[in-house]
């Protein structure tokens, strides 16, 4: 029996009421918006100086832009999740 004051208690209540589906989907997407293609080509196509093609390095205003893109994958998913798509 596992009580809910304990510290596995609240882990496993942490873990149990998570979502796994939008985890999951959001790990994916985090993956692909860190990947080469997309930094080299269309994160330099959204903004000029979001990558540095000759360093080959995100700036600062790359990271922003990206993670704004991730927050809007986010919002995505859980509308489809929401909405019964998912």
């Amino acid at each position: 029996m596992v009580c809910k004051d304990d510290g596995y208690g609240v882990i496993w209540s942490v873990i149990s009421s998570m979502n796994i589906k939008i985890a999951f989907l959001l790990f994916i997407s985090y993956i692909i918006l860190n990947t080469d293609i997309f930094t080299e080509n269309i994160l330099y196509n959204i903004s000029n100086e979001a990558f540095d093609k000759k360093n080959m390095k995100v700036s600062n205003k790359g990271f922003i832009i990206t993670g704004l893109i991730l927050i809007i994958i986010y919002l995505f998913i859980d509308l489809a999740d929401k909405g019964g798509i998912l």
